[in-house]
Order: structure tokens, then sequence, then C-alpha cells
């Protein structure tokens, strides 16, 4: 097996088995948080716990994590994140050289709170993007929107013409993410 498809086959197995390990440790949460000794707020209506480091809730029986307390992550206005389900298909266009295994997390977190379907995608052409679609702010249309993460120095966000460009550390990265999660939540 050359290089490349072991990379991407690692890559697989790792992705799956955090999302198996995510889903189980969820279910196997007790439903009175009462009687547990973990940290609970309540943020716009919705009770976040603070369960080994991730914060919590349950919408419509979907479990939500979020990285970040909801009460510290301050409101975006980039964009009514609600826009984002108004489409066919919508294109998480990322750097698939790079591990971004974290961001991958909250963007399985937010592909479940999203309407049209979600497709995985490369912004630059490369060995591991040969089986997947390029697609950059260019290839955004009204049914077929983009967002583009990149990690940079510099942070930028923004919104225009069906694309999201996301950009910045990883933790700035995370954060936002997070805000569009917590205002596709509470709105």
């Amino acid at each position: 097996m050359d290089k490349i498809k072991k990379r991407k086959l690692v890559i697989a197995v790792f992705i799956s088995l955090l999302m198996i390990t995510s889903i189980a440790g969820f279910i196997s949460l007790p439903s009175d948080n009462q009687n547990n000794n973990f940290e609970t707020k309540t943020y716009k209506g919705l009770e976040f716990s603070n369960i080994n480091g991730k914060w919590v809730t349950g919408i419509n029986n979907i479990q939500v994590a979020l990285s970040f307390d909801p009460e510290t992550i301050g409101n975006q206005e980039v964009i009514i994140p609600s826009v984002l389900n108004f489409g066919d298909k919508l294109y998480f266009s990322t750097d698939q050289n790079e591990t971004n295994f974290r961001i991958y997390q909250e963007i399985n977190v937010l592909s479940s709170l999203l309407n049209p379907k979600t497709i995985n995608s490369c912004y630059e052409d490369s060995n591991v993007c040969s089986k997947l679609p390029l697609k950059a702010c260019t290839d955004a249309k009204d049914l077929n929107k983009v967002i583009v993460i990149k990690k940079e120095n510099i942070q930028n966000i923004k919104y225009a013409d069906n694309c999201l460009e996301i950009s910045g550390s990883e933790v700035e990265i995370i954060k936002f993410i997070d805000q569009l999660i917590l205002d596709l939540l509470t709105k």
C-alpha cells in the first residue's frame, strides 16, 4: 500500500473511531444531571453540562457538544447561520494535507444541525484530494454553498456570494464554528 493510501486509511479509521466513541459517550450519559458532579449552565433556555471538557446539551433527542463554554463564546455577526440551510449541498473545503481532527470534529457537529447534504472537499488540488471535489468560493452558488476553512496566522471570517471563509488558528476556527452551532441551537 502506498504512503498516501495508508495515510487516508489511518485518517478514516481515526475519524470513525472518534465518532463512534463520541456517540457511545453521549448515549451513556445519565438523563438526570442533578445526581452528577459536573458543572451545568443554562444559556438562552438550553441546559449545558461540562463533561470531559465539552459543553453538552440535548435538543430534539440529539446530543450536541461545544468545545467552549456557551457563555464565553460571544456572538458572531458574520452570517445568519440559517442561510447555510438554503441549498442542496454544502461543501466543507479544507486542507486535507493537514491533520485537523479537532476542526473535523466540530464540522461533524455543525453538519448534523444543517439540512443540506454536506460534502467534504478541498480548496487546492493535491494527491490527497484526488478523489475529493475541488471547491473554492468561486464555485459557490445559491444551491451549492461552500465553507472554506484554512489554518493561518491571521484570523479572517467573511461571508459573500454563498461562500463562508474561515481562517485563523485552530482555536479561533473551532470557536467560530461553536458560535455557528450555538446560533443554530438558539435562534
